[in-house]
């Protein structure tokens, strides 16, 4: 169910942010609890510190509730901690009176706020979401739940999600997802809608790691021009579509192999000062890394060997091998 919602943080942008949540939900839902919680920072422009963007879902007892803060200036959220957050009342079209939200993510698109929710489907049922919806934030201030066809085959079990947004695709972020349909393995590259006609169905992009394995976890790493590369990992290595590379039918190259990446079970990518880095918790419970020069990313003998990371003082250092 996750903590109350008495305060959470976000430590992401260079120092943990603490808050409450605001009074007025808690009139809203007296007893409230935070069940989920969203954070992202978009790309910065030069001279620009970037924006925070944050979604929280509020369970009430009875079903959940989104609310929205967006647009946060950096510094000014960083100092103050206090975002305003703004009730977005499910109207999605469907009579669903009690909704329960299974996950909520936020884009770092700096030309348009993108925000993807899953519904979570019945207990024991073949797929584990029932619906999947982008918020359009975009008509007169009020947001709107607008449906997203899952892509992919219709009992497909995704265990992996990130948003991103592939070179060529017109300014429009997509999912990326990793799912099985029996022992068949699945990833995928969906438009969150149609950029010319958005009532129209999207075309979905067939991407595969060598030898059909299976991506354990992906992740995406955005560029100063919104495009991202994508990330995965399996069995013991790890994988990269470059954002060019995202057609479909598009094939991985491997990066690295090394046993430090067996058994991935959260993997993140990020890129700063020229550099992406790319790190992960592994199987045995240790935070692995590696990193390359950004124009060098796509040349394995480039990429730094894998490192465990240690947490001193709320932030991480390299130990090398254990």
């Amino acid at each position: 169910m996750g903590s109350a919602c008495s305060n959470f943080a976000i430590g992401s942008y260079g120092g943990d942010l603490l808050f409450s949540i605001d009074a007025h939900i808690r009139r809203d839902h007296p007893s409230g609890q935070c069940k989920h919680f969203a954070s992202a920072r978009t790309i910065r422009s030069p001279g620009q510190t970037g924006l925070i963007h944050l979604a929280m879902v509020v369970n009430d007892g009875h079903g959940d509730h989104l609310y929205l803060s967006l647009s946060n200036p950096a510094p000014e959220l960083a100092l103050h901690g206090a975002p305003v957050w703004t009730a977005c009342p499910f109207d999605g079209g469907v009579p669903q009176v009690r909704p329960n939200i299974a996950a909520v993510r936020i884009g770092e698109a700096s030309d348009a706020t993108f925000i993807v929710v899953d519904m979570a489907g019945n207990p024991g049922a073949a797929a584990p979401l029932s619906s999947r919806y982008y918020i359009d934030t975009g008509r007169n201030g009020t947001p709107r739940w607008v449906a997203h066809d899952a892509p992919g085959h219709p009992q497909a079990q995704v265990y992996a999600a990130c948003l991103g947004r592939s070179r060529g695709s017109w300014n429009v972020d997509g999912l990326y997802l990793a799912s099985k349909v029996g022992d068949t393995p699945q990833l995928l590259y969906s438009p969150l809608y149609n950029p010319f006609i958005p009532s129209l169905p999207t075309q979905s992009r067939r991407l595969a790691l060598p030898g059909e394995l299976a991506a354990e976890t992906i992740a995406a790493c955005r560029h100063a021009d919104n495009t991202t590369d994508l990330f995965a990992t399996a069995r013991g290595a790890l994988y990269f579509f470059s954002a060019a590379n995202q057609f479909d039918g598009a094939q991985a190259i491997q990066l690295v192999a090394d046993p430090l990446f067996e058994d991935v079970r959260k993997l993140y990518a990020s890129a700063a000062d020229g550099r992406v880095s790319v790190w992960g918790w592994n199987g045995a419970g240790q935070v692995v890394s590696t990193s390359a020069d950004q124009v060098y990313m796509a040349e394995p003998d480039r990429w730094s060997r894998p490192r465990i990371e240690e947490m001193h003082g709320g932030g991480f250092s390299s130990a090398g091998r254990a």
